[in-house]
C-alpha cells in the first residue's frame, strides 16, 4: 500500500587517492559510507 515509489541512490564522492605504486594521485568516485574502509584500506597498505 505504498503511495509512492521512492528509490535509494548512493551517496557518490570524489576522492582523491594516492597510487604508491604508479607515484600519482588518481580522483575514485567511492560512496560516502565507504571512505572509513578506504582510509583503514590506506592504512594497513592493501590494494585499493
Amino acid at each position: 500500500m505504498r503511495s509512492t515509489k521512492r528509490t535509494y541512490k548512493p551517496n557518490i564522492q570524489k576522492k582523491r587517492v594516492f597510487d604508491p605504486a604508479t607515484g600519482e594521485y588518481k580522483t575514485i568516485k567511492v560512496a560516502a559510507s565507504y571512505l572509513r574502509t578506504l582510509a583503514k584500506r590506506m592504512q594497513e597498505g592493501k590494494k585499493i
